[in-house]
């Protein structure tokens, strides 16, 4: 398990499946799942990022990137978005490197984004 992970952690997927198509590939993805909730062993819940911007009304959180801001700290060179609907269970032996981290308001929407999509893909018989 990486060090010390944390809730808002960007970390790379490596052979990420497709998720619109395509093939395998090493992806980011944020940690959306709370910090105390994290184990070795275990599962967690995380978005993925897409350097391609989202569809018209395509649910996403747009990054902070060093391109637009030297200082950004999330381990994104250029823009990219959490594409909400990319919500993702995770085994925490599977995760990479440790790419930068996410926090504050944009935080928030991914967190929320992530478990309204949750929500809205329940069904309930």
């Amino acid at each position: 398990m990486p060090a010390k992970i944390r809730q808002g952690d960007v970390y790379f997927l490596p052979n990420c499946p497709p998720l619109d198509g395509g093939s395998l590939k090493d992806r980011r993805v944020i940690v959306v799942t709370p910090t105390d909730l994290i184990a070795d062993d275990n599962d967690l819940i995380a978005v993925g990022v897409s350097t391609s911007p989202p569809a018209s009304g395509e649910p996403a959180v747009e990054m902070l990137n060093t391109q637009h801001d030297p200082r950004a700290r999330t381990g994104f060179t250029k823009p990219c978005w959490a594409i909400l609907r990319w919500t993702l269970r995770v085994h925490v032996a599977s995760l990479g490197k440790k790419a930068g981290h996410v926090r504050g308001e944009r935080l928030a929407r991914v967190v929320t984004g992530s478990l309204n999509y949750l929500a809205n893909s329940i069904q309930v018989d």
